[in-house]
């Protein structure tokens, strides 16, 4: 019984030390903190998520950053066949927020002449009845580029089957905050 219980403790030795560990990483990275805690505006996902993320990835924003954070999301988004796609000439994308193409509000779009991207943005919100095969079919309706659609959710979360109805999973990326 001894033996057994040196090998606990000295597990919950190693525990304690990698729990330390990461906290002292999180402090050094900044990696609990969240603006919208603390504002407490985290659950309003068009005012707040939405429209910073837009503003963010948009080449021409105010951050005056020009490209820099929309070819870092491209990187994380596209594969490598996509990059030569999506990736070349991010300067020339336009981004809106809240856009509306027939049926379907998209809640960020980037777009020039060749490619469209759609963001899905589920915070809190639940997926509506085939919301990402409409969609897919309003972002492809009189557009002759390629079009990519991300589903951005806190935890990676998967789309439901009703909203993408009969639209193959594999042209949904699903990414997380």
């Amino acid at each position: 019984m001894n033996k057994n219980t040196d090998k606990i403790t000295g597990i919950l030795d190693q525990i304690r030390i990698l729990k330390a560990k990461h906290a002292e990483l999180a402090a050094a990275t900044g990696e609990d903190f969240n603006i919208f805690s603390i504002l407490h505006i985290r659950h309003r996902e068009v005012q707040t998520h939405t429209t910073i993320l837009g503003e963010l990835l948009n080449p021409h924003g105010l951050h005056h950053q020009q490209a820099d954070f929309l070819k870092l999301f491209l990187k994380k988004v596209c594969t490598e066949p996509e990059k030569a796609t999506f990736c070349n000439n991010p300067e020339s994308y336009q981004v809106r927020n809240e856009e509306r193409i027939d049926e379907a509000q998209f809640d960020i779009m980037l777009e020039n002449d060749k490619t469209r991207i759609v963001i899905e943005n589920k915070i809190f919100a639940g997926d509506q009845y085939s919301q990402l095969y409409r969609l897919w079919q309003d972002a492809m309706k009189d557009f002759d580029g390629s079009v990519k659609l991300i589903y951005l959710t806190l935890h990676g979360s998967q789309p439901s089957k009703d909203s993408l109805k009969n639209l193959s999973e594999n042209v949904v990326k699903c990414i997380s905050v």
